[in-house]
């Protein structure tokens, strides 16, 4: 299977750790760590940790963009990257050592001229063979507006393309109403497009249906932190409960989930058997460290003990 990410918000993602946050004051912070962010490529970075491939496609500039495009390399994972007139953003994510607290500050990215929109578009059909499922994951930067995502559903409908979105806002509204094969929303995400109450005290059921019957969207899969996973599809709703691990930072939680489902339709699992290894991936990401994905060892061990 030939899967491609796109990226449009990409960052480079720098963590450190300090004593304690305090207003006012230097906070001296360990040794930085840096890694190449945004939902497509953490969705790529998963999918290459545990074996199988995609390519990456996405916007970079300035100095921060050509670290972000050699840490890619560095990772051997396949890319397309397109040179854009602005900087790539750094978000920082900082570990309070007193309190085991996780900060951080993100950034709302570089933004794209209609002619960078284009590059983007052009290096998904145009350099290379065409997917057979395309991953949209993450925000979207200034001047790349949610109709964006209808045009990027029209086209993968026209090709015979499967279309997988893990956005959020008005991005997120336009993939569900244009019907993709897998949109994956969280708690929030979910109520705010049918707009239910995400702390009544009842199951999701209702709203997974709902959005299911206003939409014609193929599967929905949402996302429960913690909780693991609601795989909605044509043949009914399945929850799969996550297992319990030691949580060390929660960055990149969503974005491995996607990698692990994505990496099990590779394998030609069934979709329930993907979504159990996205659940597995999601769990597993939460015991490193910082800005650090899963492993795949901790995947594998996650996914077998299930």
């Amino acid at each position: 299977m030939n899967i491609i990410t796109l990226t449009m918000n990409p960052a480079l993602d720098m963590s450190c750790t300090t004593d304690e946050v305090a207003p006012n004051r230097k906070l001296r912070c360990g040794p930085p760590r840096f890694d190449p962010g945004g939902g497509g490529i953490n969705v790529s970075a998963v999918i290459h940790e545990l074996g199988c491939e995609s390519t990456a496609v996405f916007p970079f500039g300035g100095p921060a963009g050509e670290q972000l495009v050699e840490l890619v390399n560095e990772r051997s994972i396949r890319c397309r990257p397109v040179e854009i007139g602005q900087p790539t953003r750094t978000n920082l994510s900082v570990r309070d050592e007193s309190t085991g607290k996780q900060f951080r500050f993100v950034m709302p990215g570089a933004e794209l001229s209609e002619d960078e929109i284009d590059a983007c578009l052009d290096a998904l059909w145009n350099n290379g063979p065409p997917p057979d499922l395309l991953a949209v994951s993450g925000s979207f930067p200034p001047g790349v507006l949610p109709d964006f995502m209808t045009r990027l559903a029209e086209e993968t409908h026209r090709r015979n393309i499967r279309l997988a979105v893990d956005a959020s806002g008005e991005p997120l509204r336009k993939a569900a109403e244009a019907g993709v094969f897998l949109l994956k929303p969280n708690e929030q995400e979910l109520a705010d497009l049918t707009n239910t109450d995400p702390d009544a005290d009842e199951e999701p059921d209702r709203a997974l249906s709902q959005l299911m019957e206003q939409n014609d969207c193929e599967n929905i899969v949402l996302s429960l932190g913690g909780g693991g996973a609601v795989l909605a599809s044509r043949d009914g709703i399945e929850q799969r409960s996550a297992p319990e691990v030691d949580v060390k930072s929660r960055t990149g939680a969503g974005d491995s989930m996607v990698g692990g489902i994505l990496t099990g339709l590779c394998r030609e699992y069934d979709l329930r058997d993907a979504v159990r290894l996205g659940v597995a991936a999601g769990s597993a990401a939460v015991q490193t460290e910082g800005t650090e994905l899963c492993r795949r060892e901790d995947v594998d061990a996650l996914f077998k003990a299930d």
